[in-house]
């Protein structure tokens, strides 16, 4: 997937958005599928084909694009229901919120890495080093707490998970932040890269227990199964869902 990837964004951007913006809406469906085995009745065609005009927007007109489709969303949400049987406007209120929780926690979110994609000044660089800073701090999370985690971080969220990890991951990501981030990155100064590797190491270990948090509600180990071993599209860019709207909003501070 990552091959795939980096040859679509040397290809060119819009590439990327595409392929970058199909794995999204496999994990937007993903998601769909689990809340309907679960008992939920999300719209789930409708969901996907905002989450697809979700991300086109935020790529091609930005933050307003994505609020209106957003909202447009919500409205149609509404509609879906009305338009259906009796029988399937049962919990509505639940089932709408399911559908926009879809939207937002997939496409919306993820809308903030196409973004960050799009700006002007190396906008492919950019947005690589996010990704790998998010993955950089996740693998060394795991291997410090494999091998030395002793104190859970969230035992009844994610026992696995441990403040010795987050320390490794913490100190891991600073290095590199500040030895490559500078030098990759321009118009970064050091200060500046180190402000990055704060956002990355505070927002990746929520998004993953944000997303952990769910999975224990629904009484489920994965969201898919598509990658196997690792589980579905959302267990491996649940960092990143956070990290990149945070990072976005970094950059306005800074810039």
């Amino acid at each position: 997937m990552a091959v795939v990837a980096l040859i679509a964004l040397w290809i060119a951007k819009a590439a990327f958005v595409v392929i970058g913006g199909g794995v999204v809406l496999l994990g937007q469906a993903e998601f769909y599928a689990t809340l309907s085995r679960k008992g939920h009745q999300p719209a789930t065609a409708l969901g996907l084909a905002v989450g697809g005009l979700i991300i086109a927007g935020a790529y091609l007109r930005g933050e307003s694009a994505m609020v209106f489709f957003v909202a447009l969303g919500l409205f149609l949400s509404f509609l879906w229901y009305m338009a259906a049987p009796l029988k399937s406007r049962e919990n509505l209120i639940g089932n709408v919120g399911a559908t926009m929780l879809g939207i937002l926690y997939g496409p919306f979110l993820a809308g903030f890495v196409f973004m960050l994609l799009a700006q002007r000044n190396a906008g492919r660089a950019l947005m690589l080093m996010v990704i790998a800073l998010v993955f950089l701090y996740d693998i060394a999370a795991y291997a410090f707490g494999s091998f030395w985690g002793s104190r859970p971080l969230a035992p009844t969220i994610s026992p696995r998970k441990s403040w010795e990890g987050v320390y490794g991951g913490t100190a891991v990501t600073f290095a590199v932040a500040a030895a490559f981030v500078p030098a990759i990155l321009s118009y970064f100064s050091l200060t500046q890269a180190i402000g990055l590797a704060i956002v990355v190491v505070v927002f990746a270990p929520l998004g993953d227990l944000i997303e952990s948090l769910m999975k224990r509600d629904l009484g489920v180990k994965d969201m898919g199964s598509v990658l196997p071993g690792h589980g579905g599209v959302l267990d491996r860019i649940d960092s990143v869902l956070l990290v990149a709207p945070a990072v976005f909003y970094y950059l306005r501070l800074i810039f």
